[in-house]
């Protein structure tokens, strides 16, 4: 299984930050037993295959397990407490994108009536940025809710368009409830996050907390569609 979670052919460093993602402690002393067994083999030069997909594919890291737990034992989490976070926070979830859906149907020349002043722009990819990492940190924390710890959280391109990303390799392992959890916690901390948005918005009459919400609304609805290899599929 192991092995099955690691790239096909790639430097000897990839290896090791494969296997350092996975969130394994010495990952050259797994990489040094791989290969005493044969699971891994030394092969010299690249194929074109591999090229192009770390070309046309490549994946940056940006938040690693480790520096997650480390926020995280402040806080002194663990994984059933995180569990029921997950529980709590999803019906606030959904509120928050009936709500950020019903600023789509409203467009945005009759929410921005009621505001003070035009959004801004930079501001507003900010909050839009944000919502995404802490979409990816949903996902983390709740694989660390049903028991394959937490997981790195990366830059990839899918289709054409960059993507934040989270590395949940060993999901088809766990039972249909667990996979459904992992799969909804980016979901319930991002709606979780567009409320607070909105009750910002309410309060402040700032547009660029609509303009955001909008957007992130679409996001997720976007996510949710079964056609592509996004969350939904």
């Amino acid at each position: 299984w192991l092995a099955s979670s690691l790239p096909a052919i790639a430097p000897k460093e990839r290896y090791l930050q494969s296997l350092s993602e996975l969130g394994i402690a010495n990952p050259q002393k797994i990489f040094n037993k791989l290969l005493s067994i044969g699971a891994l083999r030394e092969k010299s030069g690249y194929s074109l295959a591999n090229l192009l997909k770390m070309l046309l594919a490549p994946k940056i890291g940006l938040v690693s397990s480790q520096l997650q737990e480390r926020f995280l034992v402040r806080f002194s989490s663990r994984p059933e407490s995180t569990g029921r976070i997950l529980r709590v926070l999803a019906p606030i979830s959904a509120a928050g994108l009936f709500w950020g859906i019903s600023l789509i149907l409203a467009g945005p020349d009759k929410v921005h009536l009621s505001l003070s002043g035009p959004p801004d722009a930079v501001a507003v990819m900010a909050l839009v940025i944000v919502g995404s990492l802490v979409h990816e940190l949903g996902h983390s924390l709740a694989a660390m809710s049903a028991g394959i710890g937490l997981r790195p959280i990366g830059v990839s391109v899918y289709l054409v368009y960059p993507v934040f990303c989270t590395n949940v390799s060993g999901i088809e392992k766990l039972r249909l409830p667990e996979r459904a959890l992992i799969d909804c916690g980016g979901f319930i901390f991002q709606g979780t996050f567009l409320l607070a948005l909105l009750l910002i918005c309410f309060f402040s009459g700032n547009a660029s907390f609509a303009e955001a919400s909008r957007w992130i609304s679409a996001i997720i609805l976007f996510n949710l569609n079964p056609f592509f290899r996004t969350d939904g599929y």
